[in-house]
């Protein structure tokens, strides 16, 4: 049996409940934290006063015996919330504000495709910032959470890891030749406060007795009401990541394993890759596990493809029936012609040529990594980038 089935204490919710659950008011009381521990360094600019008391109190935690009669666990649980809640309201005195984030719109412009959309994004204020560095602190601690656990739900997720990239994430499907590609639409409103609740006390059991203050702290400083799990946040992906992971990806590699596909996953783009056709049949099971678990797939996104017939682009890395990695011809022609304009007439900013130049960047390093040369094209706009950049 599988961890995550032991663990969940929920069923998932969906529908009027589901927006019930995200639009619940958060009361004062509802504040609920975790920190890590950190060096001396880490925390020269933070409140200290508090420090003491809530280390003392963590360590309180952490070292009860294996099994605690319910006195002693609602006791220190008690007192580790109380002194949570008293981090929080020092932050507002540090800071002068509480912890919120500002949402605002954006123009958000795909430069593989070049098509744009108007996407919500939410700007921390430097009290959530704070707030979320500490939480993703625990998130990442193994001292914390149940590495094994944690481990296991991050098995086939390619983002927000060390050393993780588009391009490693690619590199993991170059030897197939069959791909089915499956996109997320509204990934992080598919994410309940409920799931993430679920996640993070299977990681850590003893948060099991502190599951409503924890969903009522979730909703206040991770969720919006009407877009979910809040984008912008240092926590965020963190936290979708462990989600996806716990809901959904343990199911589909389990499918995967059982046919010979490989699989990954970049945030919300799903990649499958095998030597042998994806079958409808088993594509039609890959969707059937990700409707149950909560999310919609983007169909008008989905994609199946045969290497002889044509190249793949996974997370915008191009790959060839050869295995070889290439930036996709669309994406290199804006490239190019943003850096023209940039040079020239300086109508692009310095942060998009950066952000426009990042994945070139990438597969240029591998082509050095592994001596291997660009052709004299992709030399040449390497070249006027570094120009550029004099």
């Amino acid at each position: 049996m599988r961890i995550r089935q032991r663990v969940f204490l929920t069923t998932s919710l969906s529908g009027p409940r589901a927006r019930a659950e995200c639009g619940r008011p958060a009361t004062r009381s509802a504040h609920f934290t975790f920190l890590s521990q950190n060096s001396p360094s880490d925390t020269a600019d933070r409140p200290t006063s508090l420090w003491g008391p809530f280390l003392f109190a963590f360590l309180q935690f952490r070292n009860y015996s294996q099994n605690p009669t319910p006195e002693l666990q609602n006791k220190e649980v008690s007192m580790l919330v109380e002194n949570l809640k008293s981090l929080v309201a020092q932050l507002e005195r540090e800071y002068g504000e509480s912890p919120r984030f500002t949402m605002f719109p954006i123009r958000d412009e795909n430069p593989l495709s070049g098509h744009t959309k108007r996407r919500i994004v939410f700007a921390p204020n430097n009290s959530m910032l704070h707030l979320q560095r500490e939480f993703l602190g625990h998130l990442r601690s193994p001292m914390h959470v149940n590495e094994q656990i944690r481990s296991q739900f991050l098995r086939y997720a390619t983002a927000a890891l060390p050393k993780s990239s588009p391009l490693n994430n690619a590199l993991i499907h170059r030897e197939n030749r069959f791909f089915y590609l499956v996109d997320f639409r509204h990934a992080y409103r598919s994410v309940l406060p409920s799931h993430v609740a679920d996640t993070l006390i299977a990681l850590d059991e003893k948060l099991a007795s502190q599951r409503e203050e924890l969903v009522a702290f979730l909703i206040q400083y991770f969720f919006h009401k009407e877009h979910g799990l809040v984008t912008g946040g240092p926590a965020s992906q963190d936290l979708f990541n462990l989600s996806v992971g716990s809901l959904l990806d343990g199911d589909i590699g389990d499918l995967c394993e059982e046919f010979g596909i490989t699989y990954t996953r970049y945030i919300d783009d799903l990649t499958f890759s095998s030597p042998n056709p994806i079958v409808a049949s088993t594509r039609r099971k890959i969707r059937i596990l990700a409707d149950q678990a909560g999310f919609i797939i983007n169909h008008w996104k989905s994609d199946c493809v045969d290497l002889t017939k044509r190249p793949v682009v996974v997370t915008g890395i191009g790959i060839a029936e050869d295995g070889r990695i290439f930036v996709p011809r669309a994406y290199f022609r804006r490239v190019r012609g943003a850096l023209n304009l940039a040079m020239r007439k300086g109508e692009v900013s310095s942060a998009k040529i950066q952000g426009m130049m990042s994945l070139f960047l990438y597969i240029a390093q591998f082509y050095k990594d592994n001596g291997l040369e660009l052709n004299q094209t992709e030399k040449k706009l390497l070249n006027t980038y570094h120009s550029y950049q004099r």
